[in-house]
């Protein structure tokens, strides 16, 4: 969305974020906090034009508020009824967005799937509605769950075609909170890695080189907005999740915490990087690599107006990486130069 912006924390972290006092969390994120805990949910298919046949699946999910309620994460593995090797896992976060006033939830699936939603919440009928940013070409989509009861939640997933209002997907599920379900026995089994993508997709392998723990060094030079510069030191990590899908990655930099995950939009044809961080905020990245430099291209996605931001993450020897990021304001001006040098911890 268009307030928000990414910065690649663990491979760049932007200076002024660390130290920045805490803000004060929105009410409306009270809401998402109703889902926080475990739930059993049966889900139907219905007949479309995108999948002809229904299908039936079972899903055991967990939510957890994260960075002191900023976020809820929710983690899904996924059946198809009678079929026991059909099985996908999802990860994805909401929070509140104040300044566009919407509910904003990033999902990852192990298929593969990279979704960006916005919504409202409706306290009279105690449902969210929510939409996708960029749904796919020439249709609509429309997510609703509403709170029947406090233990149960009923849901809907519609795309429909812009060329007629066709049913391209029919999806609805019933969700059943499980009182005394400890969440361990579900997580461990959604990072264990299954049946990993095969073969191995070469913009996939190439992320391997963010795999395992870092220390960090974040070297910001003197600018306009910081005349005295910093140097940082932090820790970083990343490791598969989803089946060998995507990375998930934490980092800790000052007082400023971040978890985030990268994958490789297939349809897109580019990497996806979404950071949440311990400040209540979302940004994102989209990239390309560049086979001649070993080295990754970043461009922020919805930068402040008149703000342009240039980055390169270089993969070095001996699982070092590099990166080094430039934002200018509309006059030209450096508001930020910052490199950051990142060698796996021995």
């Amino acid at each position: 969305m268009k307030t928000h912006r990414i910065v690649l924390c663990w491979l760049f972290l932007c200076g002024i974020a660390v130290g920045q006092p805490p803000r004060e969390k929105p009410k409306e994120l009270e809401a998402v906090g109703r889902y926080a805990g475990d739930w059993s949910t049966d889900v139907t298919s219905k007949p479309a034009e995108w999948t002809p046949h229904e299908i039936k699946y079972r899903c055991a999910n967990h939510a957890e508020l994260i960075f002191n309620g900023w976020f809820l994460q929710h983690i899904e593995v996924n059946q198809v009824v009678g079929e026991p090797d059909q099985v996908t896992k999802a990860i994805w976060f909401q929070t509140f967005d104040a300044t566009s006033k919407k509910y904003v939830t990033w999902f990852f699936q192990s298929s593969g799937n990279i979704s960006h939603t916005t919504g409202t919440w409706d306290s009279a009928s105690q449902s969210f509605t929510h939409t996708e940013v960029e749904p796919p070409p020439g249709t609509t989509s429309r997510f609703t769950e509403r709170f029947r009861e406090a233990g149960t939640i009923d849901g809907s997933l519609i795309f429909t075609g812009n060329d007629g209002g066709r049913k391209m997907f029919d999806m609805v599920w019933t969700r059943k909170r499980q009182a005394g379900v400890a969440g361990k026995p579900l997580s461990e089994r959604w990072a264990a890695i299954g049946t990993s993508i095969q073969p191995i997709p070469p913009e996939v392998k190439r992320l391997e080189a963010f795999i395992g723990q870092r220390d960090a060094e974040f070297i910001t030079r003197p600018t306009a907005a910081n005349p005295n510069g910093t140097t940082r030191k932090g820790t970083m990590s990343g490791q598969w999740i989803l089946d060998g899908r995507c990375l998930l990655g934490e980092s800790d930099v000052g007082n400023v915490q971040s978890k985030w995950i990268i994958g490789y939009d297939t349809n897109k044809q580019a990497y996806r990087y979404v950071r949440f961080t311990s400040l209540g905020q979302v940004e994102e990245n989209i990239g390309q690599w560049n086979e001649a430099e070993k080295s990754f291209a970043w461009k922020g996605v919805g930068e402040p107006m008149g703000t342009t931001k240039t980055s390169t993450t270089r993969v070095l020897g001996d699982g070092a990486v590099e990166s080094h990021i430039v934002t200018k304001n509309q006059d030209g001006q450096v508001q930020l130069d910052l490199t950051i040098k990142a060698t796996p911890r021995k």
